[in-house]
């Protein structure tokens, strides 16, 4: 009888630890079921004298499902979809980026839906903060780079990524962007015009040193996409120098995006792009030259494009 007992007794064991590891329906236990929310964001509720092309930062207490987060989900006002929102996984933070000016000397509200869940699919509670913006002028209209106003305080920069919503205030302000090439490349340079208000576009490429690549200006009109081809790098950090002509005053917003591209071929008189690494012809016919557009070869006092 009491073999029979600690038997039945056994018996009980097991079913318990095995109901305590199943559902009622014979499936797995609950999974994540606590919903996520957020621990930190670059504004507070009420805050007032915001820039006019602000970026907003949420970070969420854990990682969320990534195809949740997008311009419908997180939003400005009555603003989307004009704003652009991207996700890092990494550091949990969303940021939204506005794809023009904010109203000046406006109350905003800046929205995060409940369709916005974390990678267990729970949705986050939803959640608005209110903010002013301030006054239309240059103080308000600084980016979320600044300050990068000199090659010592250059922004690094991932070639093939888009950078929306920057800005050049006057003559007086310098955007640069550091780069880094581990391979020959030629660069390019992708714009998209914005805001245009009094300014034009100068831009050009500045070697680690400070040496100058090339620069050149030109007038643009809001809504304009641009596109320029330019030298071949070899292997090194550069830097994209963006601003005005210094004599001009207004605002310009603009997107922008560097890619490498497959370089020139090179000759037998390279590296001649300079008139300092100018090469040394003997007289008579040159024979077995390559270059392509934007590449300069310079030849003892005499240039050849």
């Amino acid at each position: 009888m009491a073999i029979r007992l600690t038997r039945a007794a056994l018996t009980l064991l097991v079913c318990v630890a095995i109901a305590s590891c199943t559902s009622s329906d014979g499936g797995p236990g609950p999974g994540d079921t606590t919903p996520p929310g957020v621990s930190q964001m670059s504004i507070v509720d009420g805050q007032t004298d915001i820039g006019l092309i602000s970026r907003i930062d949420v970070t969420f207490s854990e990682s969320m499902d990534a195809s949740t987060i997008n311009d419908t989900t997180i939003t400005v006002s009555g603003r989307a979809p004009k704003g652009h929102v991207e996700y890092d996984d990494a550091t949990h933070t969303a940021s939204f980026i506005p794809s023009t000016l904010y109203a000046a000397e406006v109350r905003h509200n800046f929205t995060i839906s409940g369709s916005v869940t974390d990678e267990s699919g729970n949705p986050i509670d939803p959640d608005t903060t209110s903010f002013q913006t301030g006054t239309l002028d240059t103080d308000h209209l600084d980016d979320y780079f600044e300050p990068n106003g000199s090659s010592a305080e250059a922004t690094p920069v991932e070639l093939g990524r888009r950078y929306r919503t920057l800005s050049i205030t006057d003559g007086d302000d310098h955007d640069f962007f550091e780069f880094s090439l581990a391979e020959t490349a030629k660069v390019l340079i992708h714009a998209w015009m914005k805001e245009v208000q009094g300014l034009s576009w100068v831009r050009g490429f500045e070697g680690a040193d400070g040496e100058e690549y090339w620069s050149e200006g030109s007038d643009v009109d809001a809504g304009d996409s641009l596109s320029w081809s330019f030298y071949t790098f070899h292997p090194g950090t550069y830097c994209f120098h963006t601003c005005a002509h210094s004599y001009q005053t207004g605002y310009l917003i603009y997107d922008f995006k560097l890619t490498a591209e497959e370089p020139c071929r090179d000759d037998a008189y390279e590296d001649n792009n300079f008139i300092e690494e100018s090469a040394q012809a003997a007289e008579g016919a040159i024979d077995n030259l390559r270059g392509c557009y934007s590449d300069e070869h310079c030849y003892s006092d005499v240039e050849v494009d």
